[in-house]
């Protein structure tokens, strides 16, 4: 019987890294992270740069950034109190 490998090849990995961002994640940019080392984890099978699914999530995971707090967002101020601070609830 033969199983299917879980390991992604790194074309298959961009395409699954893309699908998880909703953008596109090129081949050459994780070959550039790869050669880097701010990629995500990978191993070598028969020469070929092999991803799985859960190194990809833990990369995925590990770019996330919380978002920035209300008051410092320009986006989410109303035009006239862009800058200033907002009252605390103290």
């Amino acid at each position: 019987m033969h199983t299917l490998s879980p390991f992604k090849v790194r074309a298959d990995a961009a395409a699954y890294l893309s699908h998880k961002l909703g953008r596109r994640i090129s081949v050459s940019a994780l070959a550039r992270l790869a050669s880097e080392g701010g990629g995500p984890r990978y191993c070598l099978i028969l020469g070929r740069a092999s991803y799985l699914p859960e190194w990809l999530d833990a990369w995925l995971e590990q770019q996330t950034r919380p978002p920035a707090r209300e008051r410092d967002c320009p986006l989410t101020q109303p035009a006239g109190d862009k800058g200033k601070a907002t009252p605390s609830a103290a």
